[in-house]
Formats: C-alpha cells, sequence, structure tokens
C-alpha cells in the first residue's frame, strides 16, 4: 500500500503536470496571436517602403481635343489664378492644375463670369509662380501670407498640415499630400515647419500615423495609392491595420449630407484607386468589380441629366429642394448664368 507521503507526491505531480501543461498551452496562444500580428504587420506599409516618385495615372481620353482654339482659350482664362489675397485652397487647387512649374509673366485677371465678361482687375497675386514652395516651406508662407498661424507643423509621428475654413489652412484632409501626388513631387521634396527640416516623406508619415476610416478619406485615398504601391496596407499609431479594399468599401457607402463638397470628390477618389489598380494591383476582384459598377452607375446618371448646352443645370440635378445651401447655390448659379446679379 502506498503511504501517505507517496500519495501527496502523487497528487503533487499531477498538479504539477496541469500546471506545465497550462502553462504551455498559454505560452502556445500568446505565441501564435503575436505570430498572427506579425504576419499582418509585415505587409504595411513603413517609411522605408515608400515609393520616392508617386505612381501616376494618364487620360485615357485626350479631353482638349474635343474643344475648338477658341473654347479653350476661355476655358485657360477661366482657370488662370485670379486671387485677391493668397489662400491655402487656391494654391493646392493651382499646384493640382498647373503643376510645379508653371509660371504666369503676364497680370493674373479675375476670370470671366456669366454669359459676358467682367472688367479685367489686375490681381495683386499677378506674377506668383504656383509651384509647392509657399506650402512647403513655413519661412515663405509667412513672407507670402504675413504673421499669423503657420500652415505646416510638426507633431509626434511626423508633420501635418493645419486644417480649418481660412485662407491660411487647407480645407480638406491630406489635400496637399495627394495634390503633391498628382503634381509627381518626389517624398525626398524638402519641407520647412517650426524651424525643423524634414521631407513630404514626414507629412506622408504623419498621415498614415493619424489614419482613421472614419475621416474624409477622398484625398487620402489619392495620396496613399500614388505613393505605397504594391504594398496594399498600412498600419495607424494605434496599431491598427487598413487596406485599400477597407478604403474603397467606405467610398461606396451612401453619400452623407456631411461630406465634404456634397461627396462630389467620392468619383475621383474611386477612379483614381480603379486606376492604380490597373498599374500595381491594391483591390481585390470584389472590391474593383464595386468601385467600376459605382463609376459606371455616375457615368450613366451624368449623362442623362446632361443639359442640351452641354453643361450641368440645377434644375437637372438631384438635390435637396428645401436645402437652404442648395437653394442659395441655386440662385448664385442663375444668376451668374444669366450674367446679371443675384436676387436677395
Amino acid at each position: 500500500m502506498a503511504t501517505c507521503a507517496e500519495k501527496t507526491m502523487v497528487k503533487l505531480d499531477r498538479r504539477t503536470r496541469r500546471v506545465v501543461a497550462v502553462t504551455v498551452l498559454t505560452t502556445v496562444v500568446m505565441l501564435a496571436a503575436a505570430l498572427v500580428v506579425a504576419f499582418r504587420h509585415t505587409d504595411s506599409a513603413s517609411p522605408e517602403s515608400f515609393r520616392e516618385m508617386p505612381l501616376t495615372v494618364a487620360a485615357k481620353v485626350e479631353a482638349i481635343s474635343l474643344l475648338s482654339d477658341d473654347d479653350l482659350r476661355v476655358l485657360v482664362d477661366r482657370v488662370r489664378p485670379s486671387w485677391e489675397r493668397p489662400r491655402v485652397s487656391a494654391l493646392i487647387h493651382c499646384l493640382r492644375l498647373w503643376g510645379v512649374d508653371a509660371e504666369f509673366g503676364l497680370p493674373a485677371w479675375r476670370g470671366p463670369r456669366g454669359a459676358g465678361f467682367r472688367p479685367a482687375i489686375p490681381s495683386p497675386m499677378a506674377g506668383w509662380k504656383p509651384g509647392p514652395q509657399v506650402l512647403c516651406d513655413d519661412e515663405a508662407f509667412q513672407a507670402a501670407f504675413g504673421p499669423g498661424p503657420s500652415f505646416l507643423m510638426w507633431q509626434r509621428d511626423g508633420l501635418a498640415t493645419r486644417q480649418a475654413l481660412d485662407d491660411r489652412a487647407a480645407a480638406h484632409v491630406d489635400d496637399l499630400l495627394a495634390a503633391a501626388a498628382e503634381a509627381r513631387l518626389p517624398l525626398s521634396t524638402p519641407m520647412l515647419a517650426g524651424g525643423g527640416a524634414g521631407t513630404l516623406r514626414d507629412l506622408l508619415r504623419g498621415a498614415i500615423a493619424r489614419f482613421e476610416i472614419g475621416q474624409e478619406l477622398e484625398f487620402t485615398a489619392v495620396a496613399l495609392a500614388a505613393y505605397l504601391p504594391p504594398v496594399k496596407s498600412w498600419t495607424n499609431r494605434r496599431g491598427e491595420t487598413f487596406t485599400f479594399d477597407d478604403v474603397a468599401r467606405k467610398l461606396l457607402e451612401p453619400a452623407t449630407p456631411k461630406q465634404a463638397c456634397y461627396g462630389t470628390h467620392v468619383p475621383y477618389a474611386l477612379a483614381f484607386l480603379a486606376r492604380i489598380d490597373e498599374i500595381e494591383p491594391i483591390l481585390a476582384a470584389g472590391a474593383r468589380s464595386d468601385v467600376i459598377a459605382r463609376l459606371q452607375r455616375l457615368s450613366g446618371d451624368l449623362e442623362s441629366r446632361q443639359d442640351g448646352s452641354g453643361a450641368w443645370v440645377p434644375e437637372r440635378i438631384q438635390r435637396d429642394p428645401l436645402d437652404p445651401t442648395f437653394r442659395e447655390s441655386r440662385r448664385e448659379f442663375q444668376a451668374d448664368f444669366a450674367g446679371r446679379p443675384a436676387a436677395a
């Protein structure tokens, strides 16, 4: 018969085996979880994996060939810089439209309005070169805009731009980053903020760190699609990993009244994702199919609502007639179109 000491040893042995088994099992589970996280993050974008030069999208149809010389001249006059004062949003639009090397030797005029032309008024902004210098260098920015809040600033995860509804700030999240990509600026482009030198790479690094799937995505989508592929995912500072499929799905959600510019930037972002996917696959087959289907529906909708003049007029655009912003925009549009002052 076993003694009490022997029975006690058996019990301890069993207990020890259970403890060891539980410990081993816990360790295996934790290791597996760590491996999963590591695997998910292995293909995420890092500053070292960013593209130096952005991917670019060329036009499939040369729309300029559809215009006569006279029509083209009117169009160019309408989009010529016509600022009465420096505005960040105007500079970003100008960078996107004209590129980094455009110069305007002649005075810049306020553009034509309505059916006729307003008297040409020389602009104080005449002679400006709409390149990225003012937007990428805080010293140049302060000289152009005067003393006040900076547009560029350093944060713990990289550079950031000020966003607000005033002349010294961008109106959209990552607007400058997207415009830089469209202007084919390399990530080594110098940037100076708060006395600290950096590059466009630091602005991209900051955008990824701050990324949230619920933010305004349109311009961020363009920037990431230009500078990240073939990498398809990225991880923000909270450890959350996202993919271009996530962004596409979010952009495909129904538009809301709070969406920037009534959601008009969404089709451009979706089209940009689809075109980049033709160069470097970044979308799963299902996501790409849904993006293309949405763009085809939008194209058909635009075609069905186009006025005989070639324009899209308020009467043929679906919009809530009770929306006071829309009512005001409609009055302004009609006044512009008729060439007379808007009625109160």
